[in-house]
């Protein structure tokens, strides 16, 4: 007679249990994809800001940027250059590269519920090594 009973115990347990194992789920997802945005920012960051100390040219260095962060989709990267000279960029003068991205994914229920977006940013600074090449050669 209990045995009848109870044949809908493990039934019931695993309707209650499934959606926190879902839960579970998404969420390392979500984390482990974040870490990977974060990882590709940075590098973009790195690279975009090389570029621009090495070459002393700020739009190869956003295009080396955008490059990096193409995988991550199109329309949600900025990236803001700086240096600290007055007037064009020179030797000598600190360059500052920052990428942004606005993060999609779970973030869009953040987005939605407390009407802010979720940004994941890097930034990278590096000392401009040369002049510019178009202005040696022309």
């Amino acid at each position: 007679m209990f045995r009848r009973n109870r044949e809908g115990q493990a039934s019931l347990e695993m309707v209650l249990v499934m959606p926190l194992l879902f839960t579970i789920i998404l969420a390392v997802t979500q984390v482990g994809h974040m870490v990977y945005v974060q990882n590709t920012i940075e590098q973009a960051s790195r690279e975009a800001v090389r570029v621009a100390a090495t070459q002393n040219n700020m739009d190869r260095a956003r295009q080396t940027a955008a490059a990096i962060c193409q995988s991550l989709g199109d329309g949600r990267l900025k990236v803001d250059i700086t240096h600290s000279g007055n007037g064009m960029p020179g030797i000598g003068d600190m360059v500052t590269v920052t990428v942004i991205y606005s993060y999609g994914g779970i973030a869009n229920i953040i987005r939605n519920l407390w009407q802010r977006s979720l940004n994941i940013e890097a930034s990278s600074m590096m000392r401009i090594e040369c002049e510019r090449k178009e202005e040696i050669y022309h």
